[in-house]
């Protein structure tokens, strides 16, 4: 197989996960694109091993590292700071404190996935080494799982909207939302 050949085989695939994925979201059914994106990553990776030719080079790599950096810088950046103004934004409706510990939350495990590969990555592989990687991020998997319980727990302190008025639930820290209670 050439690179042309598995590079059209690539749009193929995102061509049909793309529809699959619209069609479930029609259908509402949210497990056929996660089968979709796995069988198309499977299908790529089985592509990716019959192409004869070099699809890259050193080059290509120090640039993609190099672009994985700023990805990382600008990432992080952009969270804390969306991080914060949504915080800020909370005493208005309590939906942004949620969507700021979620910003927070996601550039935290980016950032501690960053590090963790790049440890990997840095130090020689040996057989004991490759374990403590796998212990450490499966610790790290659990950590991030049970702190994120907290973001679906519900909220316990805050103001519901029922029959047009905000109802006071538990003790909010701030004050009823301004806008319009609808429900």
């Amino acid at each position: 197989m050439t690179t042309r050949q598995f590079r059209l085989a690539k749009i193929l695939i995102a061509i049909i996960i793309g529809i699959v994925a619209g069609q479930s979201i029609i259908l509402n059914n949210f497990w056929l694109p996660i089968s979709a994106v796995s069988l198309g990553i499977i299908a790529i990776l089985i592509l990716r091993g019959r192409v004869k030719e070099i699809m890259a080079d050193e080059r290509d790599y120090q640039i993609a590292g190099q672009a994985a950096r700023y990805t990382l810088t600008i990432f992080s950046i952009t969270g804390c700071i969306l991080t914060f103004i949504f915080m800020s934004l909370r005493q208005y409706d309590p939906i942004y404190e949620t969507i700021g510990v979620v910003v927070a939350y996601m550039v935290c495990f980016y950032l501690l996935t960053y590090s963790l590969i790049f440890n990997y990555f840095r130090k020689p592989r040996s057989k004991s080494k490759k374990i403590q990687f796998y212990i450490i991020t499966i610790f790290v998997i659990i950590i991030f799982s049970i702190a994120s319980l907290r973001l679906f727990s519900g909220d316990e302190d805050t103001w519901l909207c029922q029959n047009g008025q905000w109802i006071k639930h538990g003790n909010p820290d701030f004050p009823s939302p301004s806008t319009e209670c609808l429900k």
